[in-house]
C-alpha cells in the first residue's frame, strides 16, 4: 500500500512540474509576441499558459484523490 501511496505522490510531482513548465513555456510565448508586437504569438501564449494551469489544478485536485480509490 505504501508503494502506490508512493507512487502517487510521484504522480503528483511529475504532473506540477509538466504543468509549470508549460506554463513558463506559455509566458515566453506571451513575452515574445509582445516584443515582435504580434497579437496571434500573445493568444498562443496565453492559451499555453492557461493549458499548464490546468493541468497544474489537476494535480493539485484530481492526482490526490487517487489515494482515496483503494
Amino acid at each position: 500500500m505504501d508503494l502506490f501511496y508512493a507512487g502517487v505522490d510521484l504522480l503528483q510531482k511529475v504532473v506540477y512540474l509538466l504543468g509549470g513548465g508549460i506554463m513558463i513555456g506559455g509566458l515566453v510565448e506571451v513575452g515574445q509576441g509582445r516584443a515582435e508586437g504580434t497579437a496571434g504569438q500573445r493568444n498562443l501564449g496565453i492559451g499555453i499558459f492557461i493549458g499548464g494551469v490546468a493541468i497544474f489544478m489537476v494535480g493539485y485536485t484530481l492526482v490526490p484523490m487517487l489515494k482515496n480509490l483503494i
